[in-house]
């Protein structure tokens, strides 16, 4: 069931009728949009810091400093409205349709001067979110040990 909370459009724990005559809860779906908060400010400041290394001529040490400052200012902004309990449950919960999209606003966000540089770096985070399964899969090990 789609419900409105604190501003956020979210998947609420629904009860459904099962083909045995029971009732069942569903899995709670989370949504990405915590993630996406905290993923699009480090791309942002990968982009920043892409921007400044391609700054040419005269360039004083204050405006290599102000310059990202004033870009990343948004992304800072939208960390205030992050539901930090809830990334690491998003986290846990992304499906492959929401890493899809993941990932392709990542690669469709991140952009640098520098194309191959931006190529390898797109290329990575395919690799990061393989990474994120494998530790997903290690936390449910540990999970069991604990648990026996």
């Amino acid at each position: 069931m789609l419900i409105y909370h604190q501003g956020q459009l979210c998947i609420s724990t629904v009860l459904t009728l099962t083909n045995l005559g029971g009732f069942m809860p569903e899995e709670k779906k989370y949504g990405i949009e915590n993630v996406w908060t905290v993923i699009s400010l480090i791309l942002e400041g990968g982009n920043v810091a892409g921007e400044v290394v391609a700054m040419e001529g005269e360039v004083k040490w204050y405006q290599r400093f102000l310059f990202p400052l004033g870009k990343v200012g948004d992304e800072i902004i939208a960390m205030f409205s992050v539901d930090y309990k809830s990334v690491l449950p998003e986290f846990n919960d992304i499906d492959e349709e929401e890493k899809a999209e993941l990932l392709r606003r990542a690669q469709e966000k991140f952009d640098i001067p520098q194309d191959k540089v931006e190529q390898v770096v797109e290329s990575c985070f395919v690799v990061a979110f393989k990474l994120g399964d494998i530790v997903k899969e290690i936390m449910g090990i540990v999970d069991t040990y604990k648990k026996n």
